[in-house]
């Protein structure tokens, strides 16, 4: 089991990336990494905020500038239209 300072270290970094519009985002993203016990470590209400905070203001700088229609390809990814 990884370490509790690792996966809050690995959260905030993923916050305050641009990838994350939530909170949410983090932990999917950090189970997808393979962190384990993501929802047990990155809970509470300061956590949260924390973490609410630095997504939207990161997400808001990766799409500052973007024509609209980019923004919104960014918030919601093309379906892979090879799938039947």
């Amino acid at each position: 089991m990884q370490a509790l300072s690792d996966i809050i270290e690995r959260a905030f970094k993923l916050a305050r990336s641009g990838t994350c519009r939530h909170p949410t985002d983090v932990r999917r993203h950090l189970r997808m990494e393979g962190y384990s016990h993501v929802d047990l470590f990155i809970s509470g209400e300061g956590l949260e905020a924390d973490l609410n905070r630095l997504c939207r203001a990161a997400y808001g700088k990766h799409t500052e500038g973007m024509p609209i229609h980019a923004a919104q390809a960014v918030e919601r990814p093309a379906l892979n239209s090879n799938m039947e």
